[in-house]
């Protein structure tokens, strides 16, 4: 669902399946599954927070664990990050 011009406060907003553009959030939490597509575009996040579920609970938590397992796993998760300043392919 494309969503714009929007503001959310104080509410559980779902950002699987959705594009957000020229929204609002303030003191929201941000449920983020990663079951589908989803976009944040020109949004404005005030205090919110974030809240993961399903693959991306799994991701996270495997991502936490390798981070944990050593100084590889550390140089891994921080390379994972690096990239991050990259433009997405």
């Amino acid at each position: 669902m494309n969503i714009e011009n929007r503001s959310f406060q104080d509410e559980q907003v779902v950002l699987d399946g959705n594009t957000y553009t020229n929204c609002t959030f303030r003191r929201c939490v941000m449920v983020y599954s990663a079951t589908s597509e989803m976009s944040l575009t020109n949004c404005r996040l005030e205090g919110v927070e974030w809240a993961f579920d399903g693959p991306a609970a799994r991701v996270l938590s495997f991502l936490h664990a390798t981070y944990q397992g050593g100084r590889d796993g550390e140089e891994f998760v921080r390379a994972i990050f690096r990239n991050f300043k990259k433009p997405l392919r």
